[in-house]
């Protein structure tokens, strides 16, 4: 069973970022494994929400590497809106 990573919004948007280049070529090992196959790449509908609020740059990059990694899209649930209520009721993400 291969390894699954959700991508949030920060780790598609470092794909854009001027650097760090530490935080970039890291980004780039990631999405590639996933590319090719290493690992399972999963994106929430919250996230590609985000992603079209981004300028249009921005939106057109991360859109490339969507198109190459071709990550699983999870949708909303009670059970997610649940959690995540949860988890910022707890102070444990804003």
């Amino acid at each position: 069973m291969r390894t699954k990573l959700y991508l949030d919004t920060s780790v598609l948007g470092a794909v854009c970022d001027p650097g760090p280049a530490d935080r970039i070529a890291a980004t780039r090992r990631v999405l590639d494994g996933i590319a090719q196959g290493r690992w399972t790449g999963y994106v929430s509908v919250v996230v590609l929400s985000e992603i079209d609020r981004a300028a249009v740059e921005i939106r057109e990059r991360i859109g490339v590497e969507l198109r190459r990694t071709r990550p699983t899209v999870l949708e909303e649930s009670s059970e997610s809106v649940t959690l995540a209520q949860a988890y910022v009721a707890a102070g444990a993400i804003p």
